[in-house]
């Protein structure tokens, strides 16, 4: 055998005989304000400060996604280290991407139909500007005038209705 060969079995005995790196944990304590939660695995053992993201450094960059307290998860161990993080989740409280700064995310349905009806009514009153008409200065005498009222020389245009399509990216959905 050559020692490539030879390599190639040591590396697939060494796998074999690797701790686990991963495990399925209950979510116990849950801090929705903090980038942790506590877990206890099937076994009984509670794991305290598991990480919500794999992340090293704590800051606004990424996602963080907090786990429904009673939840289950899969905790995966960073490299060799003692450190765990979340990496899968049954059932998800919050995320937060990238620290949150421009609030939750549109529910996209809704706000075309309130941005709709308001197309609706500026079209109404478009439509009323439009056709409405002026009086003009008439001749005679206060008892008895003659003359026409003219129609409005200048016409708006109708608001066009927004389109889903318009606003929604289709990557991220809720």
């Amino acid at each position: 055998m050559s020692q490539y060969e030879q390599d190639i079995l040591n590396g697939i005995r060494a796998l074999g005989k690797q701790d686990d790196s991963s495990f399925i944990a209950v979510v116990e304590n849950n801090y929705p304000d903090k980038d942790y939660v506590d877990v206890k695995d099937l076994a009984g053992t509670q794991y305290l400060e598991v990480r919500k993201r794999a992340a090293i450094e704590s800051g606004t960059d990424g996602i963080i996604i907090t786990p429904v307290t009673g939840s289950t998860v899969i905790v995966t161990r960073i490299g060799k280290s003692d450190e765990l993080f979340i990496s899968m989740f049954s059932a998800v409280d919050r995320v937060v991407i990238d620290g949150g700064e421009y609030g939750g995310l549109i529910k996209i349905q809704e706000q075309i139909n309130k941005l709709n009806a308001l197309v609706k009514t500026v079209n109404t009153l478009i439509q009323q500007y439009n056709s409405h008409t002026h009086p003009v200065a008439t001749t005679g005498s206060a008892v008895a005038q003659t003359g026409t009222a003219s129609a409005t020389t200048m016409t708006a245009q109708t608001a066009q209705e927004f389109k889903r399509e318009d606003y929604e990216n289709e990557k991220v959905k809720h």
